[in-house]
């Protein structure tokens, strides 16, 4: 059932993707159906602990959580970790309160997290190879392009253009976020 009902959503994307005759400047989005991508499981070691809207304990509190509460770790930055609670609510702690209770599997490879839908419009046909480094948070580091049948530098800029739309979930080892080499495929 679960197969089927992808199977009519790509068909309904594609064929309204195929329908238009405009070109957007701004990719459309798609969210990826993905379990919750958080690297382990954390219990707070305080009588309370403040759960920050910002990495700042000036900023506004968006919940207090108690002992025990088991929180979702979900990014690590050097003073503060981004946390997801029981309730839903995400936000920053620091992480002196914290003891990490269950560390989930690594991930060898980086996730996509949600990709554009890509519009087919061009004339040209074939396709761009963008090798790119990203950081351990996902950003783009840089790129280069491996490949372009097209031979339309146009192209080649509209690739990277989509490329730098997708939001990745970086590969984790040891629980922790490492850098990583994706290279990309648009197909024109």
């Amino acid at each position: 059932m679960r197969t089927l009902q992808i199977l009519a959503s790509f068909s309904l994307t594609f064929t309204l993707g195929c329908a238009t005759t405009q070109r957007s400047t701004e990719p459309t989005r798609v969210a990826l159906a993905a379990p919750d991508p958080y690297l382990a499981t954390l219990t707070v070691d305080a009588a309370h602990l403040s759960v920050f809207a910002a990495p700042n304990p000036s900023s506004a509190i968006l919940e207090v959580v108690v002992a025990d509460t088991a929180l979702r770790l979900m990014r690590r930055d050097p003073a503060w970790f981004f946390v997801r609670t029981p309730s839903g609510a995400s936000g920053y702690v620091q992480p002196e309160a914290l003891v990490a209770s269950q560390c989930t599997h690594d991930r060898p490879e980086p996730r996509a997290l949600e990709v554009p839908v890509f519009r087919f419009g061009s004339a040209a046909h074939g396709v761009v190879v963008i090798e790119a480094e990203f950081t351990s948070s996902g950003a783009l580091l840089a790129s280069h392009v491996v490949q372009n049948t097209t031979r339309d530098p146009q192209l080649e800029a509209v690739a990277l253009q989509d490329l730098n739309s997708v939001r990745f979930l970086a590969p984790t080892k040891g629980c922790e976020p490492q850098a990583f080499i994706y290279r990309f495929t648009r197909h024109f």
